[in-house]
């Protein structure tokens, strides 16, 4: 018998959504933990957040693609001829897979993925972060909680994607069969609540029902650890929230109307909540600049948004500009969905109600309230650090939510 801490990353659970109807389970861990509201970093990978304390311009996230047709894996998708992107959602999809599969055998990143971005395009672009989370170099030049355990020789349990599904059904099987001594460290990713929150919104009944599902799964993994384990501490943070879609953003017609030539002045993704561009001719900044700030739904990020959201990277792969979604607001179609629209989406403003997440840290070490302010996700990092013992690296100066508390 040992100490254990286990991290659960409940994908998508806003911070409101804790109720004693819903989620009874959850609800009474709550009252003898710390719980708070965290907000995320900027865009839709915060993963380097709270694994290793960054922001998106320190560990190149942010987005899953960038503009880097050098380092694009995809090059075998320039002999696709253009009619591909005009087949049926089916065939497409199977080439998909098919061109995955093809590139799988010459790169063994484990979060390759095509999106929806047309055929032709996808040798202009690359993922900056393709390595596993738990894989060494996830962060390259900082070192993840998973670098730190590796360095301290301590075992651990890694479920998440794409080698086990993200289900809490799933998630139970496998710890009732691995989470045993002498296990140090446990990460459970959790989707269910992300998958529901898009199909039909955070303030469904389908949410609701997920909420219960979830809620019961995870009062099983830790009455489990604590079956087997003398001490353990319980973390589980969302990465993200949901917000309710009612308007949608048209920027590809919008772009189709102007007297320019994709690929030749100008490339650009759709990110749902962001339209990133990149201008190859002057009148193409000039152009798409003026039809985005006249764009009503959003606006383009200013410098000084640049300087809060900690998006000064020392290149331009992410974007020369960046249109941003107001809350609610959902561009469509985009890169991810082409054949409907969603109904909840994420990767707002931080700032947003709906996009702070829930994080609860259940541990004998921690005071135990509930904070209606909220915290930075990065300050998780340290947290973790100091429930497993370990020191948290030297460029990390962020304090400890066990002993710092906003």
């Amino acid at each position: 018998m040992k100490s254990i801490t286990i991290f659960v990353m409940l994908d998508a659970c806003r911070h409101d959504y804790i109720s004693r109807r819903h989620t009874p389970f959850l609800h009474s861990l709550q009252s003898s933990s710390l719980s708070c509201p965290v907000k995320p970093t900027f865009g839709f990978e915060p993963d380097a957040a709270y694994l290793a304390g960054l922001y998106p311009d320190q560990a190149d996230g942010g987005a899953q693609f960038w503009y880097n047709p050098k380092d694009s894996p995809f090059k075998l998708a320039r002999f696709l001829p253009k009619w591909t992107n005009k087949l049926p959602k089916i065939p497409q999809k199977i080439i998909r897979k098919l061109l995955l599969k093809a590139v799988r055998l010459s790169n063994s990143a484990p979060n390759l993925s095509t999106a929806w971005l047309p055929f032709h395009l996808l040798n202009q672009f690359a993922l900056p972060m393709m390595n596993g989370l738990d894989q060494p170099g996830f962060c390259p030049g900082h070192k993840s909680i998973f670098d730190l355990l590796r360095e301290q020789n301590l075992p651990w349990l890694f479920h998440a994607g794409p080698d086990y599904r993200v289900t809490i059904n799933a998630a139970c099987k496998r710890a009732k069969v691995k989470l045993h001594p002498p296990l140090a460290f446990a990460f459970f990713h959790i989707g269910n609540l992300d998958g529901t929150g898009h199909a039909f919104g955070p303030h469904s009944d389908e949410i609701q029902t997920e909420l219960s599902h979830v809620d019961h799964g995870l009062s099983k993994i830790y009455r489990l650890a604590n079956k087997r384990f003398s001490n353990v501490n319980f973390v589980i943070m969302g990465d993200h929230g949901m917000i309710e879609v009612d308007h949608l953003l048209n920027v590809k017609e919008i772009l189709s109307a102007l007297p320019l030539s994709l690929e030749k002045d100008y490339m650009y993704i759709l990110d749902s909540t962001m339209a990133r561009f990149w201008f190859f001719s002057k009148q193409a900044k000039q152009l798409i600049g003026h039809a985005m700030k006249n764009l009503q739904g959003g606006h383009i990020i200013t410098k000084d948004e640049k300087d809060t959201f900690h998006l000064n990277y020392p290149h331009n792969r992410f974007g020369d500009m960046i249109y941003l979604a107001n809350p609610g607001y959902l561009i469509f179609p985009n890169h991810y969905q082409v054949h409907r629209p969603e109904t909840g989406m994420h990767g707002y403003s931080s700032n947003a109600y709906g996009q702070q997440a829930l994080l609860l840290i259940n541990s004998e070490r921690v005071k135990h309230q509930q904070l209606k302010t909220p915290v930075a996700m990065r300050r998780v990092f340290p947290s973790v650090c100091d429930l497993l013992d370990i020191s948290v690296p030297v460029d990390c100066n962020l304090p400890s939510l066990l002993t710092d508390l906003p």
